[in-house]
């Protein structure tokens, strides 16, 4: 019969392992909320961050038109004392990951219009470029206008919102 003799190494190294398995696991379990940023936003003592929301498992994307005037898709956001109007210049019911997207912004109201698309798991990113003011344009919705540029991180529900002073309208688009 084979005896085998204890040896300090084998019993640090199963000590190792176990201290590892629970390091995974504690990580796999949840921790703090996770923010990622896409771009730097120019922040000012009055811009508040709305707070995360909870994003839907199974997404139910804002009904999409499209405009009559530009033949482009649009679809009217969900808001409280607003209105609120999204144009995208991309087909929104085929954006993928890392496709970097133009959506035009019209929002009733008074006050900085500011914007950020918030996942489930509590991510959320600010647009890589914008919010941009725009002077004018053809198309006829209610409201100031802006322009973002969207470069989404994972595919999923994400949940467009916007704010205005008293305002604030969410759309959400489904990402491949």
């Amino acid at each position: 019969m084979q005896t085998h003799k204890y040896h300090p190494y084998n019993a640090f190294r199963g000590k190792w392992y176990l201290l590892c398995l629970i390091l995974l696991l504690a990580a796999c379990a949840g921790g703090p909320t996770t923010t990622a940023s896409l771009s730097p936003q120019k922040t000012t003592s009055s811009q508040v961050t709305p707070p995360l929301s909870s994003v839907p498992e199974t997404c139910q994307p804002t009904a999409l038109t499209t405009n009559t005037t530009t033949s482009i898709p649009e679809a009217q956001g969900k808001a409280t004392n607003a209105e609120l109007w999204a144009l995208f210049f991309a087909d929104p019911q085929s954006i993928h990951t890392g496709q970097e997207i133009k959506i035009v912004w019209r929002m009733t109201g008074s006050g900085d219009f500011q914007i950020v698309a918030r996942h489930a798991g509590n991510i959320q990113i600010k647009p890589v470029w914008g919010p941009d003011a725009h002077g004018g344009s053809s198309w006829n919705r209610p409201g100031d206008e802006w322009g973002t540029g969207f470069k989404f991180s994972s595919p999923g529900c994400w949940d467009l919102h916007t704010t205005r002073d008293a305002a604030s309208g969410d759309l959400w688009i489904m990402v491949k």
